[in-house]
């Protein structure tokens, strides 16, 4: 029961904190695509992105992982979170934190409405940088900030 309780306590702890903010190298709008629909929130500015997981992902990678190596690496997903959190905040970049999602839309340099296709290689948090001369670039957690200076120039 204890540990029901800290898991969800970690769910809502990390939730809140990625819900406060309003890898690798390579530039990747190849994978992109017009869409014609309406898109819901589209990233047409310098943007981050955090991508972090549902409550099914969450149980899921505990059952994979082990109780005890879930916990550690919730622990560090919570650190990184809190740390880029602040850290973008003092940018002037606009920040999304996305659950459950495979795809991003932006506008392109015509004003087309695009759709980027997530990577899916098993990672579970990711993070995007976004710029509309730069499009996409998947960031490591852990260097998110030169990782920042270098992509946006700041």
């Amino acid at each position: 029961m204890k540990a029901i309780i800290f898991r969800l306590q970690i769910i809502v702890v990390v939730s809140l904190l990625l819900t406060s903010c309003t890898n690798q190298q390579e530039v990747v709008i190849g994978n992109s695509e017009v869409i014609e629909e309406d898109p819901g929130d589209v990233m047409y500015t310098n943007s981050t992105i955090i991508i972090q997981l549902t409550s099914l992902q969450l149980d899921s990678l505990e059952k994979k992982v082990g109780t005890s190596n879930f916990h550690i690496g919730q622990g560090d997903y919570v650190f990184y979170a809190n740390a880029m959190t602040g850290f973008f905040k003092d940018k002037n970049v606009v920040n999304y934190t996305f659950s459950g999602v495979h795809s991003l839309r932006y506008k392109n340099a015509e004003g087309k409405v695009m759709q980027y296709d997530l990577e899916q290689n098993g990672e579970s948090w990711q993070l995007y940088f976004y710029s509309p001369e730069k499009g996409f670039r998947r960031i490591d957690f852990v260097d998110y900030e030169s990782a920042f200076e270098e992509f946006f120039n700041q």
